[in-house]
């Protein structure tokens, strides 16, 4: 059984293990999951819920993304974390970022074309 001095020798408060705790996590669990910068138990819920394993939450989190409802879409479009933040960074959303995906472009090409008036590809002469 896993008591409030585990969780206070894993580095955690008590009003802080509460949630976690309450969630069904333990320690270590929790210290994973706000490692890969997952602050809540209820946010590391919601990736569980939506079919993400731990590292997989991790590098979309590391992308940027603070929902997984946001990274699930950018999946179904066939994006991967790395590249996902790569758009984003370039100022493009999911749709925007597929077309130019589509026109065959990269993020930087598509980035550098929108900064001189160009921000579809259909736009281009």
């Amino acid at each position: 059984m896993i008591t409030k001095a585990d969780w206070f020798a894993a580095g955690f408060e008590p009003v802080e293990a509460v949630g976690w705790r309450a969630d069904g996590f333990n320690p270590a669990e929790a210290a994973a999951w706000i490692k890969a910068g997952v602050e809540f138990a209820c946010d590391a819920l919601a990736w569980i819920k939506a079919g993400f394993e731990l590292a997989d939450a991790a590098a979309w989190r590391g992308a940027g993304f603070k929902f997984a409802c946001d990274a699930l879409e950018w999946i179904k479009a066939g994006v991967e974390p790395a590249e996902s933040a790569a758009w984003r960074r370039a100022g493009f959303e999911l749709a925007e970022a597929a077309d130019w995906r589509t026109a065959g472009f990269t993020p930087a090409e598509a980035g550098m074309l929108a900064t001189i008036g160009y921000y579809y590809p259909e736009d281009l002469p």
